[in-house]
């Protein structure tokens, strides 16, 4: 006989999937006439850009405006899925110890796989604290990684987002923990529909995309932000 042991307990996440698109047209005797790939560089500047949008939503969206749910915007919520945050002690600054403070604030599971987020500003900042032995905080990666990471912050790697936000009052620079729990959902991928029949003499590409992203859990995540 066994008795029963405890389970964990699970709730719906919806997301919803918000839509991207790009409608740009040429004439034809420019595609005709062009020296280069018209048709290339447009397809090229379009995924940029969309790649550009979905950073921005994916970091501070707020789920309206036809934005996805931001990493961010789950700072401070209530639930299974709220990010938990440390309070800097300085409005303009961060400080190794703080940074050392948010790995103990998760769960050793989540610790173990834990990254830290910050964009290039913070990221420069951090790479000027040191420790208790003047040593630098941050080691630089000695070879290209397949996951961004550009280094670590007290053994723990780091990613870059120019997206999240720089040092300042009230202000979230730093995310860490497990990346993973935040979940992209990529309903339908990048497609391309050309059109020469609309419009007489122009071809038009129809380009969209449909994406949506949420927290699944929260615990494994916490912020730094700014007094």
């Amino acid at each position: 006989e066994r008795t029963a042991t405890n389970s964990a307990s699970f709730a719906d996440v919806e997301m919803t999937a918000h839509e991207l698109y790009a409608l740009p047209s040429c004439t034809l005797a420019f595609l005709e006439d062009s020296l280069g790939s018209v048709e290339n560089f447009l397809v090229n500047t379009i995924s940029e850009a969309f790649s550009i949008a979905e950073n921005q939503g994916f970091t501070n969206g707020d789920g309206t405006a036809n934005t996805p749910e931001g990493i961010t915007h789950f700072i401070g919520a209530t639930g299974s899925q709220g990010i938990k945050s440390v309070a800097a002690g300085d409005a303009a600054a961060i400080t190794a110890d703080e940074l050392l403070k948010l790995q103990v604030e998760i769960p050793t599971a989540g610790r173990a796989s834990g990254r830290y987020m910050m964009n290039s500003t913070t990221l420069f900042a951090a790479m000027t604290l040191k420790n208790g032995q003047g040593d630098y905080i941050f080691r630089p990666a000695t070879q290209a990684s397949s996951d961004g990471v550009l280094g670590t912050i007290w053994g723990r790697g780091v990613v870059e987002n120019p997206e999240m936000a720089d040092i300042g009052t009230g202000e979230s620079p730093v995310l860490f923990g497990k990346l993973s729990d935040f979940y992209v959902y990529d309903r339908i991928g990048m497609t391309i529909v050309q059109d020469l029949v609309t419009t007489p003499s122009r071809k038009r590409w129809y380009v969209r995309k449909r994406v949506g992203s949420s927290v699944l859990t929260g615990q494994n995540l916490v912020a730094l932000i700014n007094a």
